[in-house]
């Protein structure tokens, strides 16, 4: 009798304490819709715990600050202070590493968005899709123009699958530091440099493509690429740095900017229009001031020079005298000693493939004789090169 009293009393025990935790178990089939279920090691494994609805302080279930992987069904918003508040984050599938999104044993309060029983949202909480944004160096919006949709992200997201925004991002907000987008997953793929708002990610060829987002630096300085554009003369200000062709520096934020220019190998052809149209200069040295070559905050698409290729007749009309390149201007008879109308002058001289002309006397005679003139009455330089040539017949 005692043996059976005893053993009674044992069963009894058993079952009062899993009624009184009766989430906690080592689950196998996975969240039901509305649920979440968090374990206490990654990849799903250790002690669980089922949640059902909002919990606003996860130390009274003894689970705060232990959660390390989560299953989930539906829109869960985690948090890394009770009542939803401080850092918090939104996932829309399981995470099977919670330190992937930086909240690993770092959540002490989470609820499903959306869902829930009333009043479990305090008041003036986030509304459903801001996710932590007010306080988030970076925003993505999942439509053009900061707006639909959106996610604040404070840290490295090796894949934005795993906070619900794969592939979704259309328009980004930068509040403070550098951000790489990349359009696969762990920083791979095509990737570009954010420190500024984007509003059309259009612009950079990255729109409904981000897989992943990291804080970063720009890992190179003006010396380290071929041709550095800056905002300001004397290379100063904010800098943006190429070693091949920018069709388009629209897609860099950076089109009608450029105000000098460091050139550390290599001839560049530079123009005012995208696609290398337009009024069009080819440099080999590096640009103080712009100005200086009528193009300062004009540029808007740059490419390395390749002689041969604008030498063809195909490129021809991006060049020469479509631009008024060598086009004479009549001197009157008080100017060059009483010449009359038989001197003439010519702005920035070009050779006959629109080339600038390395400032020499030779030159300046050749150049004259070329186009049909019989001496040299005035030479100006424009830095290492011929500004200003007055022939004479």
């Amino acid at each position: 009798m005692t043996k059976l009293l005893n053993k009674t009393l044992l069963a009894a025990a058993i079952i009062g304490v899993a009624s009184a935790t009766p989430a906690i178990a080592q689950l196998r089939g996975g969240a039901s819709a509305g649920e979440a279920i968090v374990f206490k090691d990654p990849g799903f494994r250790g002690q669980a715990l089922t949640i059902d609805g909002p919990i606003r302080n996860l130390a009274e279930a003894r689970f705060n600050d232990t959660i390390s992987s989560i299953q989930v069904r539906g829109t869960w918003e985690l948090c890394v202070d009770p009542d939803y508040r401080g850092k918090c984050t939104v996932i829309d599938g399981s995470v099977r590493k919670l330190s992937d999104i930086r909240f690993n044993d770092n959540i002490t309060s989470m609820r499903p968005l959306g869902g829930g029983r009333r009043g479990d949202r305090p008041r003036g909480d986030r509304p459903r899709g801001d996710r932590g944004s007010d306080r988030a160096p970076v925003v993505l919006f999942d439509r053009e123009g900061f707006g639909g949709e959106r996610i604040g992200i404070d840290g490295n997201v090796p894949y934005l699958k795993n906070v619900g925004f794969n592939d979704r991002a259309r328009s980004v907000k930068v509040r403070s530091g550098v951000w790489l987008l990349c359009e696969d997953p762990n920083g791979r793929g095509r990737c570009e440099y954010v420190d500024r708002n984007v509003r059309d990610l259009r612009d950079i060829g990255l729109t409904g493509r981000i897989s992943s987002i990291s804080p970063t630096v720009y890992k190179k300085g003006p010396d380290n690429h071929a041709i550095s554009l800056f905002q300001h003369p004397d290379m100063r200000g904010a800098f943006l740095g190429f070693d091949g062709a920018v069709p388009n520096l629209n897609q860099y934020r950076f089109n009608d900017t450029a105000s000098s220019i460091q050139i550390n190998s290599g001839r560049w052809l530079v123009c005012e229009d995208p696609n290398y149209r337009g009024f069009c200069e080819v440099i080999g040295s590096s640009v103080w001031e712009l100005k200086d070559l009528s193009l300062n905050d004009r540029i808007s698409s740059l490419r390395p020079y390749d002689r041969r290729r604008d030498r063809n007749s195909g490129n021809r009309r991006n060049r020469g005298n479509d631009y008024g390149y060598n086009t004479p201007r009549p001197r009157n008879a008080d100017y060059g000693g009483g010449q009359s109308y038989d001197s003439y002058q010519f702005d920035n001289p070009r050779d006959r493939y629109g080339d600038r002309i390395p400032a020499t006397n030779r030159n300046a005679r050749q150049f004259c004789r070329d186009n049909g003139y019989k001496r040299v009455d005035e030479i100006e330089a424009n830095g290492s090169y011929l500004g200003c040539v007055i022939c004479s017949r």
